[in-house]
């Protein structure tokens, strides 16, 4: 099968990788953190292209005090990136684990965000 993906995207899939088992296991999904972002004023952001108040929000919070930009930038990705974008994570075992994703991202209970796979 050959795939051609738009960009080549590296997720991370919750601190230390913690939810990549569910992730690619159980729910077929992948996953943003960033519990302390609303997922409303990501919507708001996406569409008026002011992800500068994603920034803002950010350096609230403490553990974002550092990188402020590249925090903004891997929530932007995650709500940007289309269908095409080629998504990657190593698991500790070293396996390369890839999949497309629906642009569709819902919030879950504990307010991470989740976006399908495409396929498996």
């Amino acid at each position: 099968m050959k795939i051609t993906p738009n960009q080549i995207l590296y997720i991370n899939l919750g601190p230390d990788n913690e939810w990549r088992k569910d992730c690619i296991y159980t729910d077929n999904t992948i996953r943003l953190g960033y519990i302390q972002i609303s997922h409303q004023l990501c919507l708001e952001c996406k569409a008026k292209n002011q992800w500068n108040r994603v920034e803002e929000e950010l350096k609230k919070h403490d553990c974002f005090n550092k990188q402020i930009k590249a925090h903004c930038k891997k929530i932007k990705y995650f709500y940007e990136s289309g269908e095409d974008t080629l998504w990657i994570n190593f698991s500790k075992d070293k396996k390369l684990w890839w999949c497309f994703a629906k642009t569709n991202i819902t919030l879950r209970e504990d307010n991470t965000k989740e976006r399908a796979v495409i396929g498996k």
